[in-house]
């Protein structure tokens, strides 16, 4: 079945290609040169003469790459370099309200102006969106997350920009009245008036309580909000009064879209040419992996851009990879690895298609061929236990391996950092029960 479904991914991706628009395929020399293959994002000559030809036709005279690798001298990579291409201004914003094309510094920010009709690019607090945030004074947090509904946005020139919310929290599900926006409350925020009470009490050095008109046709309210300083739009700092953890109701009025050549793409359109690769130097000197190498299975699979641990898959069954994944792997086997193509496509054919089931199989054909015995790496991962805590949740059972997977992802540091945030989020909605009850018990004095 694999088999089937590989050839006609493959046979899609042949009907569909055209270089103006989908760029170079898996398996494509590169620039035309002989010997040097193109797997998922990077460039493996395998002459030295094939390396310094690609260097030369990316680098060189009329070349459009720029070696961009992280890290110089003793600190840079031994086996290869990354290329970027050079075109800076490549990149542009398309405004919606206009359709100029602009720079597209800053566009996602609130209420940036285009800078040719000056509407804005971007909105992020809008009236009657929402926001989930945290308390914060000196870079300690205080109380559980809490969600407010928007009022507006004020931007100031001499002081903190402010955040101005209805003083009332959030305490359900919130719809805004032109059911534009939609948002859940957290599990764990705040969700009762008691601790909204006493968190807007612990907090309220943090924000300033005003009262504001409304006009609405001929009618006027009175509301309440709080206006909370916003130091820093961009990052929490030590000056920070909250942290946002979800905003409803942004606004984009641009499209992202780049250029080249004169022709104009959308921000997820491949170009002619890849925007940016790695080119290797490894396999210059002919190298071929041998099936017999302990690590073999996670060489080809991390060359195709897949994890070779069994943990980090879903324990279901579910399918794992696309037919894109197969293929990458395909070309690298093709290329670079000892062992008969036909061999390989034999296995995919019959290999399984979920995550751990197919490394496995991987790791035990690999092993019975080359007459070794192969290792694979299925540690204890939170993420099993997050999944197996939602399918429970919703009443649905749990395989045996998803069980399994379950009981060791529990035992990790991730499990325990979250028992222990879940026991602080707890604490917080107890003291604030028990704190108002305290008053309540109290009562009017004489």
């Amino acid at each position: 079945m694999k088999g089937h479904f590989l050839e006609l991914a493959r046979m899609r991706d042949k009907l569909a290609y055209t270089p103006d628009k989908e760029g170079w395929r898996e398996g494509e020399m590169a620039f035309g040169i002989a010997d040097a293959p193109f797997i998922s994002g990077w460039v493996y000559p395998k002459t030295q003469a094939a390396y310094d030809a690609v260097k030369e036709k990316a680098m060189g005279a009329g070349g459009v790459y720029a070696d961009t690798t992280v890290g110089k001298g003793e600190d840079a990579p031994k086996d290869y370099i990354f290329l970027s291409l050079t075109d800076e201004e490549m990149h542009k914003a398309e405004c919606r309200s206009c359709n100029a094309v602009i720079s597209r510094r800053g566009v996602a920010a609130h209420n940036h102006k285009c800078e040719a009709c000056g509407k804005p690019t971007a909105l992020t607090y809008t009236r009657d969106g929402a926001i989930r945030l945290t308390f914060m004074d000196r870079g300690r947090y205080i109380g559980n997350d809490v969600m407010f509904r928007i009022f507006e946005y004020r931007e100031h020139v001499d002081r903190p920009h402010e955040l101005v919310v209805y003083a009332a929290p959030i305490l359900k599900e919130y719809e805004s009245p032109d059911g534009r926006v939609y948002a859940r409350r957290s599990l764990f925020g705040v969700s009762s008036e008691d601790e909204a009470q006493v968190l807007l009490e612990d907090t309220k050095h943090l924000y300033r309580r005003e009262t504001v008109k409304v006009i609405d046709g001929d009618a006027t309210d009175v509301i309440s909000v709080l206006a909370i300083p916003n130091h820093d739009p961009h990052f929490v700092t030590e000056k920070s009064v909250f942290n946002t953890s979800e905003i409803w109701g942004e606004v984009r009025n641009y499209n992202s879209v780049k250029f080249w050549e004169g022709k104009k793409y959308g921000d997820f359109d491949r170009l002619p040419i890849p925007e940016s690769l790695h080119l290797s130097s490894k396999y210059v000197d002919g190298h071929r992996h041998s099936l017999a190498e302990p690590d073999i299975v996670s060489t080809i699979m991390s060359a195709a851009g897949q994890v070779s641990r069994a943990d980090y898959y879903h324990q279901d069954g579910r399918p794992a990879f696309s037919g894109l994944a197969y293929d990458r792997m395909t070309q690298f086997v093709t290329h670079f690895v000892d062992v008969p193509v036909k061999k390989w496509n034999t296995f995919l054919r019959g290999a399984p298609e979920d995550g751990p089931g197919f490394i496995y199989a991987f790791a035990a054909w690999t092993g019975k061929l080359s007459g070794t015995t192969k290792t694979v790496k299925d540690g204890p991962n939170f993420g099993n236990a997050l999944t197996a805590m939602v399918r429970l949740s919703a009443g649905e059972p749990l395989s045996l391996q998803e069980a399994v997977a379950y009981e060791e992802g529990l035992q990790t540091p991730q499990a325990q950092i979250m028992e222990e945030g879940v026991e602080r989020i707890l604490t917080n909605k107890l003291n604030a029960a028990i704190r108002k009850s305290g008053r309540r018990k109290k009562g009017p004095q004489p």
